[in-house]
């Protein structure tokens, strides 16, 4: 999917949106290669952003 929206779909950027208190999930983001970003207020509730940028994807070895 990662490489499907960078190759093929030309984005330049990918997020995940995950609960501060999902701790795996955001040990799958990280070995997916994403990194932590910032976390934001979604309606009533603080989220998380994790993913990889371009950037970060194009030095992944895959």
């Amino acid at each position: 999917m990662r490489d499907y929206a960078f190759e093929v779909l030309a984005w330049d950027d990918l997020i995940s949106i995950i609960s501060p208190v999902n701790a795996r999930s955001q040990a799958v983001a990280k070995r997916l290669g994403e990194t932590y970003r910032e976390d934001i207020q979604v309606r009533d509730m603080t989220v998380q952003i994790y993913g990889p940028s371009r950037t970060d994807w194009e030095r992944l070895d895959r």
